[in-house]
């Protein structure tokens, strides 16, 4: 007959183990639900989209990276001030710019729209909101 024999030792790690393994799960349990995507409207295309493709002229820096128009948690509380908005409080000045004629229109209903989000990489997100 063979028999097992804990040792002390043996036994604390395993009680040690079992216990940050629950403590992980209770943590992992209890945080909010996040999204994971960082990316930019495609479709119907955003300001920023319509940048990238072209169809917006004199953009900035947003036609290489539309994905990285964020604002911070908590909007509209804390995010950025009227006026600068499309800009994300700022960081494409550009897209803040307004006049009548100054960027390529999108047809949206007055009813019920289907936002499309290209996703082009992991990234915690709270919210989107368009």
């Amino acid at each position: 007959m063979t028999s097992i024999r804990l040792t002390h030792l043996s036994v604390s790690k395993l009680i040690i183990f079992c216990s940050i393994l629950l403590i992980a799960t209770g943590i992992l349990l209890l945080l909010p639900n996040t999204a994971f995507g960082h990316g930019y409207v495609e479709g119907p295309a955003s300001r920023a989209a319509l940048c990238k493709s072209g169809q917006n002229n004199d953009c900035g820096s947003i036609i290489y990276e539309p994905q990285s128009l964020e604002a911070p948690t908590g909007f509209p509380e804390k995010g950025p001030v009227d006026g600068k908005i499309a800009s994300a409080n700022g960081a494409f000045s550009k897209l803040d710019e307004q006049s009548a004629t100054r960027w390529s229109k999108v047809n949206l209903s007055s009813r019920r729209n289907t936002f499309t989000w290209k996703i082009s990489a992991a990234h915690a997100t709270t919210s989107w909101k368009y």
